[in-house]
């Protein structure tokens, strides 16, 4: 069983503890598109290069139709090579 423990604090002298089973309340997987844009810094192989990627979920995350909710990220990076040597 998976659990998402929402609460843990006393009250009134005692220990209360509230957990919801989450597992039957999301779907195992998804449909998404990816979208990602790269430059790099100079014209060789092996060199620094800046770029962005979006992922934009097209299927609904909870099972029940309570909420409209698609997930959706955007990650920035930086790629370094590291360990390669000077031709």
């Amino acid at each position: 069983m998976i659990y998402c423990l929402i609460w843990s604090g006393p009250l009134n002298n005692d220990e209360l503890k509230y957990k919801v089973e989450t597992k039957d309340l999301y779907r195992r997987f998804g449909v998404d598109v990816l979208g990602s844009v790269a430059y790099k810094l100079k014209r060789e192989i092996k060199s620094v290069s800046i770029g962005a990627k979006y992922y934009y979920g097209l299927v609904n995350v909870y099972k029940e139709k309570l909420y409209d909710s698609k997930y959706s990220s955007l990650y920035i990076f930086v790629r370094i090579p590291i360990g390669t040597r000077k031709e």
